[in-house]
């Protein structure tokens, strides 16, 4: 499925062989490209704990995680939760699924602009400093009235 972009949307187009992430404006026009990783520590997206589900997700609020946060290390700043608009997740029994950057197990995952990357439970990991570019686009759409809307493509 392909979103219905409105005159205030954003679409963010996740590659997730190459590993990019794509920034669309309304017009289609590219507006910025980031690394990001769709990797599981279970493998294949059929899986509890799998690679991110192909399909499209709208995005939803972000959320600024607190450096007091027991979750802190594993999500980074910022946690953007990714609704299914196709029954991706729910056919699988996966849920809770978004964009953020962090990294257990990695050295300062939370401070560090650039932590390095470890697999997630089926988010789309980004660098801390693309997950706050990425975490300020979304609030700034949603702000002015638009959807953020996210395809992943493997």
């Amino acid at each position: 499925m392909k979103p219905n972009v409105q005159k205030n949307d954003v679409h963010f187009v996740v590659n997730a062989v190459s590993k990019r992430l794509k920034c669309f404006d309304a017009s289609g026009q590219l507006k910025w490209t980031v690394e990001a990783h769709c990797e599981g520590t279970n493998g294949s997206y059929d899986v509890f704990q799998g690679d991110t589900p192909p399909g499209l997700y709208k995005c939803g609020s972000p959320d600024d995680v607190l450096s007091t946060d027991s979750d802190r290390n594993s999500f980074g700043p910022w946690f953007v939760p990714l609704n299914e608009m196709e029954g991706q997740l729910t056919r699988r029994n996966r849920s809770g699924l978004g964009v953020h950057g962090g990294g257990s197990g990695l050295s300062n995952p939370f401070y560090a602009m650039r932590q390095g990357w470890v697999p997630t439970h089926g988010c789309i990991r980004l660098q801390n400093e693309d997950a706050v570019r990425f975490a300020n686009t979304v609030k700034f759409i949603q702000r002015h009235g638009g959807t953020a809307w996210l395809s992943v493509h493997w």
